[in-house]
């Protein structure tokens, strides 16, 4: 029997690659289809910054944390968000600090009216009508809570999408599942095996059998 894939369970060290990701700027860039379009928006107002994605979509940076005095007396320069903290290895003692985390959003806005809104975490995807959008990288520092500052930026990718598909096939059972099931509900397939005149496999025997034997007992 083969040993439980526990790897594949565990979240990676860094997030999956985007599928053909592209270079783009705040004011958006063509990608080929199903590929996503990098966009590194530049806070250089306070927040909340914006930036267009195309002609329809914009995208917003919002701190909504009900705090004026903290941010008014805080240096500039320090470090509120950063995405860095995302992906690093937790340590309660030393990361108290992260639970208090500022609650930052991406807000997602079409030409409709429509808004979405995307929690600001490295590799959070999120499907927003007819675009899906993640979140690559994020700095963001106290300064831009009250002021223009230099140094604060978000990165992120989208790429269009379509109408999903009206028909579903049935997933294919997993390969890991097949050994651990009983023989008699295990079911194979000779299509392309040589069989020689007059013979019938026995691992296609079996399971008629097992359907035999089945049949009878539910009459």
């Amino acid at each position: 029997m083969q040993p439980i894939p526990v790897m594949r369970e565990l979240v990676p060290a860094a997030p999956p690659a985007l599928p053909g990701a592209a270079p783009g700027n705040a004011a958006g860039g063509a990608a080929a289809p199903g590929a996503f379009t990098a966009v590194d928006v530049t806070i250089a107002t306070a927040l909340p910054g914006s930036a267009s994605l195309d002609a329809t979509w914009r995208v917003a940076v919002v701190v909504p944390t009900g705090l004026a005095a903290t941010w008014r007396d805080a240096p500039s320069t320090v470090v509120i968000l950063d995405s860095a903290a995302d992906t690093a290895p937790f340590d309660p003692a030393s990361d108290a600090p992260l639970l208090a985390r500022a609650p930052a959003r991406l807000v997602v806005r079409n030409g409709t009216g429509g808004t979405w809104a995307v929690p600001l975490v490295r590799g959070a995807r999120q499907l927003c009508d007819g675009i899906e959008v993640t979140v690559t990288g994020y700095r963001l520092l106290a300064g831009s809570m009250r002021e223009p500052t230099v140094g604060s930026t978000v990165s992120i990718a989208w790429r269009p999408v379509g109408p999903g598909s009206p028909a579903f096939t049935e997933p294919p059972l997993h390969p890991y599942v097949h050994p651990r099931l009983p023989v008699r509900l295990r079911f194979a397939s000779w299509i392309g095996i040589q069989v020689p005149p007059g013979e019938v496999p026995r691992r296609v025997a079996r399971p008629l059998a097992w359907l035999i034997q089945t049949a009878r007992e539910h009459r």
